[in-house]
């Protein structure tokens, strides 16, 4: 298929669906009945459960109604967010109350763009939807107690087997100090966490649903916004400003086999004869020469901008590596050592391409933060190999775990956002 022909399909498609349900099923708001406000006294709490429970624009709320956190406060802190949740069971408030008071502070000014946060017990995957304009969060994010997980639907991601029929895997995590940053655990097990053991796994959450959001809604245009319109009028009113347009239209991604394979991968599509003869190196290959953070952001314009800004995100306030390999496929093995790396690497965010897009996106969706010292002193990416272990590049990981440690808890499937 003809590559511009090819783009213009897959974002039509992801305008669509952002329209709808950005990154989530078209029938997740049916599962919100039981939603209701987190805080009794907020202003809103008449409105604020039934408005983000609409399912398509019809039945949206006005912004006159819910407006966006910007067109009310300038600089909102944490109580004026709180007064915007939604949730199924209390814990989950209290939780994300708690988890607000460990972002970067710079986070709270990112909130400016919806209107709500809402966390029920079924939300999987988490998203974004101009329909209600909030954000719709995963639980299975926050809990720290098993009987705070037993309140969560364990139901699997509706895309986690759409890469089935390919012949590589793409693999992803954040590193810090030689380690994965943090493990992605079982709902239906007996295991608990810890407050420190989510930070960084809730903070990649809330840099990619907030990107999605001032994508659409950005900094400089509350004030231009018309009350009497829905959020989903409003953003299509100003289609030309999305920052991930113009991104876009400034460097585009090119490569058509990534467009392809995005489409299997993410949204579904039936794989070709191509598709299915790509190796994982071949599929490096492809990747390495674009100037996408991640593979994801094939999807869609809008995807591209949210993992940008979501990874540069994380290595500029924790630190946090992103760190993505295209891999064998192992028969019958949950080993790391199992899944052998094609093409891999470490802070691709150094790369000069990948630098210049991730630069704008955090520029623009955060225009009083500097960031001019952070990507100027970027170091440049290092391509790993071996196997997803990875011993030669983080020797006190391999030294602190036993060798077949299980994939799961290195984070090998991105918990979709």
């Amino acid at each position: 298929m003809n590559l511009k022909l090819l783009k213009t399909l897959i974002t039509n498609v992801s305008v669509a669906l952002i329209l709808s349900s950005c990154g989530g099923d078209t029938d997740s708001n049916e599962d919100l009945a039981d939603t209701r406000v987190y805080k009794q006294n907020s202003p809103y709490s008449n409105v604020i459960a039934s408005c983000t429970r609409a399912i398509e624009e019809t039945s949206s709320c006005a912004l006159e109604t819910l407006p966006v956190l910007g067109m009310d406060f300038n600089d909102p802190g944490i109580p004026q967010i709180m007064d915007r949740v939604v949730v199924s069971h209390d814990w989950m408030g209290e939780r994300f109350e708690e988890l607000l008071y460990e972002m970067p502070p710079q986070m709270l000014s990112l909130f400016k763009g919806i209107t709500a946060i809402v966390i029920d017990a079924d939300i999987r995957p988490a998203y974004y939807t101009v329909n209600t304009g909030a954000i719709y969060l995963d639980p299975a994010f926050l809990w720290l107690s098993v009987e705070e997980k037993r309140t969560i639907n364990p139901k699997a991601d509706y895309r986690a087997d759409f890469d089935d029929p390919l012949a590589f895997r793409h693999l992803q995590r954040y590193v810090k100090n030689g380690e994965p940053a943090y493990q992605w655990l079982s709902l239906t097990d007996n295991s608990s966490r810890e407050m420190e053991d989510i930070v960084l796994l809730v903070a990649r959450l809330l840099f990619h649903e907030l990107a999605h959001a001032n994508d659409f809604i950005p900094p400089d245009s509350y004030d231009n916004l018309d009350p009497s319109n829905t959020v989903s009028a409003a953003v299509r009113n100003t289609s030309k400003r999305w920052l991930s347009s113009q991104l876009t239209d400034q460097t585009p991604l090119t490569s058509e086999t990534m467009f392809s394979l995005a489409e299997v991968m993410y949204s579904g599509g039936t794989p070709s004869i191509d598709d299915l003869e790509i190796t994982a190196s071949e599929a490096g290959r492809a990747f390495k020469p674009d100037g996408a953070g991640d593979d994801y952001g094939y999807t869609s314009q809008f995807e591209d901008l949210a993992m940008l800004f979501e990874t540069s995100m994380m290595k500029y306030f924790f630190d946090a590596d992103y760190e993505l390999a295209f891999t064998s496929v192992p028969e019958n093995s949950d080993f790391c050592d199992d899944y052998l790396i094609g093409w891999g690497v470490r802070n691709r965010l150094g790369d000069a391409s990948v630098k210049d897009r991730a630069r704008f996106t955090a520029e623009k969706i955060l225009p009083n933060e500097d960031f001019s010292d952070f990507f100027d002193n970027l170091e440049p990416p290092t391509e790993i190999s071996g196997d997803w272990c990875m011993p030669e590049v983080n020797p006190q990981f391999d030294q602190q775990k036993p060798r077949k440690y299980i994939v799961d808890h290195l984070d090998m499937f991105r918990p979709y956002l």
